[in-house]
Formats: structure tokens, C-alpha cells, sequence
């Protein structure tokens, strides 16, 4: 089967032997020269030493060579002809860009046996328009490319070590007959040979990730690929030129078929993290099957192909499973499984009049991605926890025939092409996919987990209310469609909440956005934009991300947030929002942003920038109304943080003049050793800004509050009795307390009787509670007596916390309505741990019931 490719491998391999004959023979009559340079001449300091061939390495600066004459300066002994070429021997050299940089060269040239390193950037060696050069026995480490090759002829790489980032050798453009011997190559992300270009030599290579064949044309994929190239002491299998061959792929870790046709592959594994399993060029009448190819970065990649078939393989775990890619068509993927690849199981770029048809997925971002194709058909597929993408800029590229047999958890895929003037029941959907549709009113629908929950493309006068999507990738996704509302619904736990761009006129009220991984709605090039009556909670990046678009933000709540809201190149009026904790800003307005208003927002922040403005001619105010600000002090002026500069002319003092009020709390508990519990506080407040849970004086959880629950798990505790205390604080810095004991018993304890009596008088409420534990060996009866009593205090300049009896549990609401007085939990907590107020000695050894349980 592989007799077609025999008579190259065999020419490769003489070539290699005269090569390395001729290359003994310069160094035989070369001088090897180990020079010494001025001892001002040093590595970088941060220089990570490596472990090299020599004790003897010489300390170099970065070599530039743009010229045969530059050779003797940069360090390199001899006159540059073969029989005496310029050699550059036994140096060490980190530097952060390229190490060794060659270019627009004839001379002959040795570098050999050199240490090269950098911090993760540039290039170890450069060579760029020459000849003639040979790079032997070099050790190259932490560069982002080991030897990048451009536009080079007559070269040779070999025998040495070259771990980096990206790519080990790069091979490009005009670059022919150079060879690539006997190389430990070790990329740790991509791959170790990227070679886009055409007849050159890769002979006894030893890969870590593989082969990138990134030719653009069928002339880039040919050339001279020995299987004695190896990856986990596996052979490479390079094929070209085939036609109606059959090839039991098992043996060989990667496999590359180029300008072949009627070939059929079977047996295809990989045993690696390698590149790709598979990789076939400019190839049509394929048939793949009965294969599996796990943990590549891509299971299968296609470019330039058409009229093959993948069918009856599994490919779990690849970044990609299936690539058509560039130019292909009429592929069939058809009854494969694929598990967990991440992003994308089946991306189908560029190609047009492909099938995807009664595969299994599951559990990809996106199970089945188009991307500038058209014409493709998806057919009974099973997606579990993904779903169905499509991307372009045209139309075309989102008319497919997609049949509602394809199922997304179960239920059908709403795929609509071209509707009009009607009502469509989200509800029966695992996903829903409007194109080139008008007037229509989507209700309804729970999404997720998936790749997208509604998608809009191309649409116009579409309205959508009711939806949740819970842990998608994309909540709603909105490109090229105008007049679009988005209502009453809810976005979870996805990447993105809701993604619009390029649209004109869109409206969303009353929606949420929680826990998104990167932005709670991100709007680019939107124009006629109004964001109403929302609230964000928690997204990881930002609440509101708005870049070239045009409209308004007003009346939403944000809190947690990392950035509420940020706003880039273009106008945006954001006002009467509230704005609570965040862990970096606010709003902030970027570099390049101008013309925005920003007035009458709450900025109820304790930690983080409340406001940033870095772009021109933004404003904060109108004639009379500014922001509410919490540490305004009631005169003057209010400065914005940023590069601009900028001013609210017209401030106002943020004051919370009520504590958080304690909506419900976990009772004492008596848990037996070895079990667990989860406490649970709710409480509200207007503005509120802080919480904390302590055990026994130690801080146990503390971070931003929005009002939201605050839990504790309570687990793997030794017998004794447990102090668990609550912390609220408002953006004033008012104060709720509550306390919860938590009792761990002996294991041994095999019955607790329990008697509890209780009186109320007035305010205070006494509990008598008696307990008779039996166990194996003993009987113990303990009798004890608890007052509750409950303290709320307000002062209009001073916080003041009662402190009660040993024995006595309180919970405490505190006021303080002093202005600008607040300073959040950061400031509270490290008076607390320096020992500055009695707050948390109270809590610690007191002893008492809130009320009547």
C-alpha cells in the first residue's frame, strides 16, 4: 500500500546521507574556534541557565545578520565559503526577541552547538532569504518559535533540541530543499513542524505534537516526509500521489494524505496529544472509517477535498473533531460519535453541499458549526448538552437544510428558514434558529445547557420574550436583524448572555443576566440601542460591554460584576442605574469613547473604581443633576478617575440610612461527628455592599453582596461546639450580625431526647432546653438556660454596638448615617483583624439566642 511513495522515501534518505557527508567534511576543515567576547558583553539577567553539551558556553548579545558582510561582526569566525564557512560556536544568548537573526545571505554558514533561550516570545533562530546555512547541535528552550525558516534554500536543521510555545521549525513561503534531521522537537501547545511550503526534507524526527501541513494549495503539501519520523516511537505517515489504495493506519501516530484520490483509511488512532490524527489536502473519493482519534487538537482536518466520507469513527476529546476546511465539498460525516470536544465536534468552514448526518454529540460548545458555508444539510443528529452554530456574513451562509429530526437534549431543533407574520412557541425547542424571517413574536422556550438558546440572523420585526437559557454558550445571539426585542427573560450561567451585532434598532426590557463567564450583554456596532429595567448579577467580565454602538442604558441594577459597565469608541448615555458592589469599576469609558452622558446613577460601591474615563468630551452630568456618590462629602465638585480628566459638576451624597434588615436564618444545629450541613442567611437592604461568616472568630467566606443569600457548609468538624457568625454591611457601613451554634455530638450517641420551653415577656424570650444523651457507657443530663435578646441601634453620627452577657446570642443591626463615613468590608475587616474594635470579640464569646426557636 505504500509502494507509491517507496522510490521518495529511498531519495530522501541518499540525499540525507550526502548531505550530512558533506556537512562531516566542512567541519572536518573548518576551524572550531572558541572565542572569547569583551566580559561587558552578558546575558539578560533574569537568564534562566540551561543545561547544554559543554561546560564552556560564552555569554553573547543577540546576533543580527542582514548581510554577508555583517558575519564577522556578530561573532562568527571564517570567510563564508564552503570550505571555510562563518561559524558561530559554544554561545549562550537569551534575549526576548530573536536570538539569531539572518537574513538576505549567500554565504555558507555554521551555528552550532549554542544554547538559546527567552521568556516565552520571539524566535530562536531567524533565517530569512539566505543559503547555504546549517544550524547544528542547538539547544533552543522557552521561545514562542524554536527556527522559523522564510523564503530559504540550501539549509540544513539537525541534531538538535528545541522545546517552545508554538512551533519548533517553521517552514514557509518560498522555502525548498531544506532538511530537518534528527531533531528532538517538543512544542507544548501546537505543533512542532509548520510547513507551508513544498519540496523540503523531514528525515528521523522525533515529535511531540506532530506535523501542521498548512499549505493553501496542493503544491505546499508535497514533499519529503520519511516514516522514520516518529511521535511516541510511532511513525509519521506521510502519503502522496495515491490512487485507490487501501491504508490500515494503526501502526502510524499521525497520518498525512496528500493529492490522492480513491483512498480508503481505516484503523486511524491517535495515542497523543498530537495536532491532528488525520490530515488530508486537496484529495476527493475518501472514505475514513472505522477510526478513532481522541485527544488531538483536531481528530480529522480536511483542506481543498471533496466527494469523501467520514463515517463509523469516534473521536472523543479533541479540540476539534472534524475540520472541512477552506474550499471543500460535498463531505459526508455521518454516524460517528463524538464525546467532549471542545470547542467544536463538527466545524464545517468555507465548504459548500456538505452532510451531517445521524451523528452523536455530546457535550461540546458547539456540536455542529458552520462558518461561511452554505448549502450544508443536518440530519438526524443527536446533540446532548450542545448544539447547532452558524456564523457568516451573507444570507447564503445561514440557508441549510436542517430537519427538526436533529434533537438538542432531547427536543427538536427549531431551525426557520425564511417566515413571516406569525407566533412560534419556543417551549417544544432544545434551540431555536430564526433566518431571513419578519414580523415574527417567539414565546417561550427553556434552553440549555447547548451551544446557543435563540439565535436571530437577517431578521426584522422579530419580538422574543419568555426565553431562559440556562448554561449555554450564547443565551441569544443577534447579527444583521433590525427592530429585535428582547423581554422578560433570562440569561444564566452562559458565556455570553446576550451577543448582538450589526443591527439597527434594538430594544431589551426586563431581562437578567447572572453568573455569565464573560459578559452579561455585549452589544458591537449596534445603532438605536435602549438596554431597560434589567438586572446583572455576577457576570465574570462585564455586565454591559458596548463597542461602535449608539443608544442607552437606564434603569438596570448591577452588582458583582467585575465591570458593570464598559463602553468603547462610540456614544453611549447611561442614567438612572444603580450601580452596587463590583471588583473593578462601575462604568468605565475606554480610550476612544467620546459624546457620553452619564448622570443620576447610584454608585452604591465600597471596593473597586466606582467611575473611569479614559476616552474625550464624556459627561457626567446634565445642567443640574450629577451621580449619587457614596463618599462625596456634600460641597464641591466630584472627580472622575481615568486619563480625561472629567468632572460631575453637580455631585450628590450617597447615604443608606437603614441597616439590613434579616429576612430568615438557620436554627442552632446538633449534628452527629462525620455529617454536614449547609447554613443559609437572606437579608435585604437597599444598598448593599458586604458579607462575612465566621467560625469561632475565624473568617471563613467573605466577598461582595447583593442582597443576595449567603451560605456556609458546615463539614468534617471534631466533637465541641461551633460559633458560626454572619456579617451584613450596607455601602454606610450599617451593620446586621446573627449568630448560629452549631453542636457536634460523638458518634457513639445512639438517642438524644429533648425538651424545650418556652416564655415570652415583652421583649425578651427565655429558653429552657434540657437534653438527655444516651450512650454505649454513659448517660449524661446537662440543663441549660438562654436569654434572647435582639438590639437594633441607630446613631446619626456614631456606630454603636451593644455588647452583650457572656451567654446571651444577639442579633445586631447597626446605623451609622454619617456622610461619606462608609468604608465597606475591606476597611471593617482589617480593623477587625488588628484588634481595633470589640465587634468580633463579642460575637466570639457570646452565648445567646436570637429568639424563640
Amino acid at each position: 500500500m505504500r509502494d507509491a511513495i517507496l522510490p521518495r522515501t529511498q531519495k530522501h534518505h541518499t540525499v540525507a546521507l550526502l548531505l550530512l557527508l558533506v556537512s562531516t567534511l566542512l567541519v572536518a576543515v573548518s576551524p572550531l574556534v572558541f572565542f572569547s567576547l569583551d566580559s561587558s558583553v552578558t546575558a539578560g539577567a533574569d537568564q534562566q541557565p540551561l543545561v547544554g553539551r559543554r561546560a564552556d558556553y560564552t555569554p553573547h548579545a543577540a546576533v543580527v545578520v542582514r548581510s554577508d558582510a555583517d558575519f564577522p561582526g556578530q561573532g562568527f569566525d571564517g570567510s563564508g565559503t564552503q570550505a571555510d564557512p562563518y561559524v558561530l560556536d559554544g554561545v549562550s544568548i537569551y534575549a526576548d526577541q530573536a536570538c539569531i537573526s539572518i537574513s538576505n545571505t549567500r554565504a555558507y554558514f555554521v551555528v552550532r552547538d549554542c544554547l538559546l533561550s527567552g521568556p516565552g516570545i520571539g524566535t530562536g533562530i531567524e533565517l530569512k532569504n539566505v543559503t547555504n546555512g546549517l544550524v547544528e547541535m542547538v539547544q533552543i528552550d522557552g521561545k514562542y518559535t524554536g527556527i522559523s525558516v522564510d523564503s530559504t534554500s540550501d539549509t540544513i536543521v539537525r541534531d538538535s533540541t528545541i522545546n517552545t510555545h508554538s512551533y519548533c521549525v517553521r517552514l514557509v513561503s518560498t522555502t525548498t530543499r531544506v532538511t530537518v534531521d534528527n531533531n528532538t522537537l517538543h512544542s507544548e501547545d501546537i505543533a512542532d513542524v509548520y510547513l507551508k511550503a513544498r519540496g523540503n526534507t523531514l528525515i528521523g524526527n522525533r515529535f511531540a505534537l506532530g506535523i501542521l501541513m498548512a499549505g493553501t494549495d496542493v503544491g505546499d503539501w508535497v514533499n519529503d516526509i520519511s516514516d522514520d519520523n516518529t511521535l511516541d516511537e510511532l511513525p509519521i505517515g506521510y502519503f502522496v500521489n495515491l490512487n485507490g489504495d487501501t491504508i490500515d493506519c494503526d501502526i502510524y501516530a499521525q497520518v498525512i494524505l496528500a493529492n490522492s484520490s480513491g483512498v480508503t483509511l481505516y484503523n486511524c488512532r491517535t495515542y497523543h496529544d498530537v495536532y491532528a490524527g488525520l490530515q488530508v489536502g486537496w484529495s476527493y473519493g475518501l472514505t475514513v472509517n472505522n477510526s478513532r482519534f481522541g485527544s488531538a487538537r483536531y481528530g480529522i482536518r480536511m483542506r481543498g477535498c471533496n466527494n469523501s466520507v467520514i463515517t463509523g469513527s469516534g473521536i472523543p476529546d479533541c479540540e476539534t473533531g472534524i475540520l472541512v476546511d477552506q474550499g471543500c465539498s460535498d463531505i459526508s460525516v455521518t454516524h460517528n460519535n463524538f464525546t467532549t470536544c471542545d470547542p467544536n465536534s463538527i466545524y464545517i468552514y468555507s465548504s459548500v453541499n456538505c452532510t451531517v448526518t445521524d451523528n452523536n454529540i455530546i457535550g461540546s460548545v458547539n456540536g455542529i458549526r458552520l462558518d461561511q458555508s452554505s448549502n450544508i444539510t443536518v440530519m438526524n443528529n443527536n446533540l446532548v448538552n450542545t448544539g447547532l452554530w452558524i456564523e457568516g456574513f451573507g444570507r447564503n451562509y445561514w440557508h441549510h437544510t436542517v430537519t427538526p429530526d436533529n434533537t438538542v437534549n432531547g427536543k427538536p431543533l427549531g431551525y426557520f428558514w425564511d417566515a413571516h407574520s406569525t407566533t412560534i412557541n419556543g417551549s417544544p425547542y432544545g434551540e431555536v434558529v430564526l433566518a431571513n424571517c419578519t414580523d415574527i413574536d417567539l414565546n417561550g422556550g427553556d434552553f440549555g445547557p447547548g451551544t446557543v438558546g435563540v439565535a436571530l440572523a437577517y431578521c426584522d420585526g422579530v419580538h422574543v420574550s419568555g426565553v431562559v437559557s440556562d448554561d449555554c454558550h450564547t443565551g441569544a445571539y443577534v447579527t444583521n436583524s433590525d427592530n429585535i426585542t428582547i423581554t422578560a427573560s433570562g440569561f444564566v450561567g452562559c458565556y455570553h448572555g446576550v451577543r448582538a451585532q450589526y443591527c439597527n434598532v434594538l430594544l431589551l426590557s426586563s431581562i437578567q443576566a447572572n453568573y455569565t463567564l464573560t459578559r452579561g450583554c455585549s452589544f458591537y456596532s449596534v445603532t438605536g440601542l435602549l438596554l431597560s429595567d434589567s438586572r446583572f448579577f455576577r457576570n465574570h467580565n462585564y455586565g454591559v460591554y458596548s463597542q461602535s454602538s449608539f443608544g442607552e442604558v437606564t434603569n438596570c441594577t448591577f452588582c458583582g460584576d467585575y465591570i458593570s459597565v464598559a463602553v468603547i469608541d462610540q456614544t453611549l448615555t447611561v442614567d438612572d442605574n444603580t450601580f452596587l458592589s463590583t471588583s473593578n469599576c462601575g462604568v468605565w469609558l475606554y480610550g476612544g469613547t467620546s459624546g457620553c452622558s452619564v448622570y443620576r446613577n447610584r454608585f452604591a460601591i465600597t471596593q473597586g473604581l466606582k467611575a473611569r474615563d479614559d476616552g474625550s468630551s464624556n459627561s457626567w452630568n446634565t445642567t443640574d443633576t450629577g451621580n449619587w456618590w457614596p463618599d462625596y462629602t456634600g460641597s464641591g465638585v466630584y472627580s472622575i478617575s481615568g486619563s480625561a480628566g472629567s468632572v460631575d459638576y453637580h455631585p450628590m451624597q450617597l447615604v443608606d440610612p437603614d441597616p439590613p434588615v434579616l429576612v430568615s436564618a438557620p436554627p442552632d444545629v446538633v449534628l452527629p461527628e462525620g455529617s454536614s450541613t449547609t447554613l443559609t442567611w437572606r437579608a435585604t437592604d437597599e444598598y448593599p455592599a458586604s458579607y462575612a461568616v465566621y467560625r469561632n472568630g475565624s473568617l471563613r467566606a467573605y466577598g461582595s453582596w447583593c442582597g443576595c443569600p449567603v451560605s456556609t457548609i458546615v463539614s468534617s468538624l471534631a466533637v465541641g461546639v461551633y460559633n458560626y457568625t454572619v456579617l451584613f454591611t450596607d455601602v454606610s457601613s450599617n451593620r446586621l450580625v446573627d449568630i448560629v451554634w452549631v453542636t457536634v455530638t460523638s458518634a457513639t450517641t445512639n438517642t438524644t431526647t429533648t425538651t424545650t420551653t418556652t416564655t415570652t415577656t415583652g421583649t425578651t424570650n427565655t429558653t429552657t432546653t434540657t437534653t438527655t444523651t444516651t450512650t454505649t457507657t454513659t448517660t449524661t443530663t446537662t440543663s441549660t438556660t438562654t436569654s434572647n435578646t435582639t438590639t437594633t441601634t441607630s446613631t446619626s453620627s456614631t456606630t454603636t454596638t451593644p455588647t452583650p452577657t457572656t451567654g446571651t446570642n444577639t442579633t445586631t443591626s447597626t446605623t451609622n448615617t454619617t456622610p461619606g463615613s462608609g468604608g465597606g468590608f475591606g476597611q471593617m475587616s482589617l480593623a477587625i483583624a488588628a484588634g481595633g474594635g470589640a465587634l468580633l470579640v463579642v460575637l466570639v464569646v457570646v452565648a445567646m439566642r436570637r429568639r424563640s426557636r
